[in-house]
């Protein structure tokens, strides 16, 4: 089989190439429109190990910092913290937003990570 013959077999199977494009094309736009919008956010974040103690002003021992990573991180993953955000973007007097919301908790105020739209 040459070049041509690949050519002219294309060509009579193009009927069928360019349909199983198009059902592809066609389920792919039907499934991301009827899949719920997820987002995720990340962030990076740089801990200088010299840090001193807030609160005595003396170099932080390197033993200290599992416990504070650990506490900073329940601080960042704390529901206060989400209603805060909630709060000061106002994502609770926004309709559009309240709706989603309301779409993605299944009509319940509150989800599972703890923090509320309040109504």
């Amino acid at each position: 089989m040459n070049f041509t013959q690949f050519l002219l077999i294309l060509n009579a199977r193009k009927g069928i190439i360019l349909g199983v494009l198009l059902l592809t094309v066609a389920v792919t736009t039907v499934v991301s429109l009827l899949l719920p919008k997820q987002y995720t956010a990340t962030t990076t974040l740089i801990i200088d190990s010299k840090s001193k103690d807030p609160f005595s002003g003396q170099l932080m021992p390197s033993q200290m910092f599992p416990g504070y990573m650990a506490t900073q991180v329940d601080v960042i993953q704390s529901s206060n913290v989400a209603q805060k955000v909630v709060s000061e973007l106002k994502l609770a007097s926004s309709p559009g937003t309240h709706e989603q919301f309301m779409e993605a908790t299944e009509g319940k105020e509150t989800s599972t990570s703890g923090w509320a739209i309040c109504c």
